[in-house]
């Protein structure tokens, strides 16, 4: 489990909002998202003086900070790479005047919170930049929503992530997202060679259930937080034949459907004091069938990556981005 420093942590919220303003992109006067930004240096300011936010407040300007923080280091992690000028349009939503818009991935959001829908396809895509090269968004705004969020080139092939949120544990309603997923992957508009569909799960998780209890190490925050994804599975898989799943994959779409989860935690250091955590992973559901090899392999890139860039360091030719 990598700590990030506040020290460090307020580098990464600093360099992100001077890249916001070298690309003239400002959030909206007394919005969300404006809280969202100034959430670090609250966070920061609550730690030396407690007495400034408490209960749920303090747990509010916690997901907000961590959230930040985590988009923010992506985002810088690709600046120098060409693919980023394909994400402005994405990031540009921030300056949109939307109340209810936010960017952190680490809570469940509005229903009718788009933006924040559309930060979590930013923040797959500056992993995919990593993991492959040729990075194209669907645009956010006037995009019909008939084509996958991303596509990305990786070992020779055009390869497309299909992204749908859900904010609801109904199995039906899951398997339906997945469906829409992989016909935006077969779609005859769609210039991917094979694609993944990717459930994004912050609005369907259970937030308050894995805050409110105090995990003994990382390795039982982290099964926690996969049991969350795996109860949505298993609501998908409810009495359904395996001749459905199927059919999903008879085109384009590779196995294994991943799922997005990612939370805030608490976990008791060996001090026995309380460590808020923010946790995050990609679960692989394979959906009764054997997955493709270079789908896994993708896969556990962009897990990597989302572990590992904290720093918002783009990389080099000797080093990985961190």
């Amino acid at each position: 489990m990598a700590l990030v420093p506040f020290n460090n942590a307020k580098s990464v919220g600093d360099r992100f909002l001077e890249l916001l303003h070298r690309n003239e992109i400002d959030p909206q006067q007394s919005s969300k998202i404006e809280d969202e930004l100034l959430s670090l240096l609250h966070l920061i300011e609550v730690t030396k003086n407690p007495d400034l936010a408490e209960g749920d407040n303090r747990l509010k300007i916690l997901r907000m900070a961590a959230g930040l923080h985590d988009l923010a280091a992506k985002l810088l992690s690709i600046e120098t790479l060409t693919d980023f000028r394909n994400c402005l349009d994405h990031l540009r939503l921030i300056s949109k005047n939307a109340p209810d818009a936010s960017i952190g991935q680490l809570q469940a959001g509005n229903i009718f919170d788009d933006t924040g829908r559309k930060m979590a396809e930013l923040y797959l895509g500056c992993l995919a930049a990593h993991c492959g090269k040729n990075v194209e968004f669907d645009h956010p705004s006037s995009a019909k929503g008939d084509n996958p969020d991303i596509i990305f080139s990786y070992r020779g092939r055009r390869w497309a992530l299909a992204i749908k949120t859900i904010s609801t544990r109904q199995g039906q309603t899951i398997f339906e997202r997945i469906k829409d997923g992989a016909i935006q992957i077969d779609r005859d508009s769609c210039t991917a060679d094979v694609g993944m569909v990717v459930i994004n799960a912050k609005d369907a998780i259970d937030h308050k259930a894995l805050w409110e209890t105090v995990y003994c190490d990382l390795n039982e925050a982290v099964a926690a937080v996969g049991a969350e994804l795996d109860d949505l599975v298993e609501a998908a898989c409810h009495e359904r034949p395996q001749e459905e799943w199927d059919e999903l994959f008879a085109g384009r779409v590779a196995r294994p459907i991943l799922l997005l989860g990612q939370s805030v935690v608490r976990i008791r250091a060996s001090s026995g004091q309380e460590v808020p955590t923010p946790l995050k992973m990609l679960r692989m559901f394979s959906a009764g069938g054997a997955n493709d090899d270079t789908a896994h392999e993708i896969a556990r890139a962009l897990n990597h990556f989302m572990q590992t860039i904290l720093n918002g360091q783009p990389g080099g030719q000797s080093c990985l981005p961190s």
